[in-house]
Parts: structure tokens; sequence; C-alpha cells
């Protein structure tokens, strides 16, 4: 526990810090309103800011994650959890500061690289919680002295996995920009989840989790 407190500590405080950046945004673009879509117009200036800092936020949780830890293979779980709980704890830190969102149902922009991405804001909070649960059982195995064996199967369900997950969260925004650019995010309200790609795309990444969790306890033996 000793080793985790101060890389929780840094997720949750830099989780405090992307929610305030929201704040201010929503207080500038979407003043007295609570619902985030359609999209409010962002100037272009800004609009490449806002990629910088998610650009930003990735390097920073790498390079925390790569000094906490010598072994590659600690390195990249101590990211896992540190992402899962920087996601999970900025809904939080949301819901307190604006009390949004207001069920795990409302639609957010999870991420701008290469596009937009949307979906309910339980969607990434399940791969959130994924990432810390698997992260935290694997760097557990790694310390009681285990080494992980990545096998063919576990990257063809893990890639597979994240490809269906990444595409259900791409799968409308590029459907408005291929009908209308840009400018139809000012007047779109989503309605559907491609649920149909997300819930394989997830059970197949937590198929993969369990499948490299046992190759753990085959290299003990």
């Amino acid at each position: 526990m000793r080793r985790w407190i101060p890389l929780w500590l840094f997720a949750i405080a830099m989780a405090y810090l992307e929610a305030t950046v929201v704040v201010y945004l929503r207080e500038i673009f979407y003043p007295g309103r609570m619902a985030l879509f359609p999209l409010a117009p962002m100037p272009p200036r800004l609009y490449l800011v806002e990629l910088g800092r998610e650009a930003a936020t990735l390097v920073m949780l790498g390079t925390v994650a790569w000094a906490a830890a010598r072994k590659a293979w600690a390195r990249f779980f101590r990211f896992m959890v540190l992402f899962g709980v920087w996601d999970l704890c900025y809904y939080f830190w949301l819901w307190v500061l604006l009390g949004w969102p207001r069920s795990l149902g409302e639609w957010d922009v999870l991420f701008l690289i290469p596009i937009p991405w949307f979906g309910p804001v339980i969607t990434p909070m399940l791969v959130a919680l994924l990432l810390v649960v698997a992260g935290t059982l694997f760097d557990h195995q790694l310390a009681r002295g285990a080494a992980p064996v990545l096998d063919t199967e576990v990257w063809v369900l893990a890639l597979l996995g994240v490809v269906l997950v990444l595409a259900a969260f791409m799968a409308v925004p590029f459907q408005v920009l291929l009908q209308y650019g840009p400018e139809g995010f000012q007047t779109f309200v989503p309605r559907r989840f491609p649920w149909e790609l997300y819930v394989p795309g997830l059970l197949l990444m937590i198929a993969a989790a369990g499948l490299f969790g046992r190759s753990f306890r085959r290299t003990m033996a």
C-alpha cells in the first residue's frame, strides 16, 4: 500500500485539476446550462490548446508511472492504475463541483484525439474500473516475483477489444463529421450509443485481462 498511496494521491489531485479546467470551460461556453450537447463552437486556437492539454495529460501520467518503477511491466501496470483512478476521480470531481453528470447515462465528450469521442459517462468509467482492478492485481503478482507471459491469444483479444471500444466512442462523431462537417456538432444531440460495438469490446478486454492474469500463475509453477 505504501507504494500506491502517492500514486493514487497524484491521480486524484490531477483529476481535480482537470475537472477545474472543465468548470472554467463550461462557464465560458455553456453559461447557465447543464447539458453539453449540442456543442458550443470553440475558436480553432482554443481547440488546439485543448488538444495539447489532453496530450500533456497522457504524458504526465506516463512519466509518473515511469518514475514509480524500474521494470517495464511494473511501469505499464502503474500507468493503467493511474489512468483509471484519474478518469474515475475526474467524474467524481465534476459531480462535486458542477453537480454533473446528473446520471451515468449522460453523454460526454470523452477525448479529442484524433477526432472527438462521444459516449455516456458510464462507458469510460467501466474501462477505467477495469484498468484499476487489472493493473493493481497484475502489479501485485509482479511484486510477488512472478513474470507475465504475453501469449498471442492475449494480444489478439486485447487489441480487438480496444479497437471495438474505440470504434464505439468514435462512431457517432465520425458520422456527424462525414455528413455535416465540424459545424454539425453545433446542432447535433446524440441519442443512441453503439452498444453492439462497445459491449463485445469491453468483454474481450476483460477476457484478455483474465488470460493475462492466469499467465502469472503458470510462470510461478
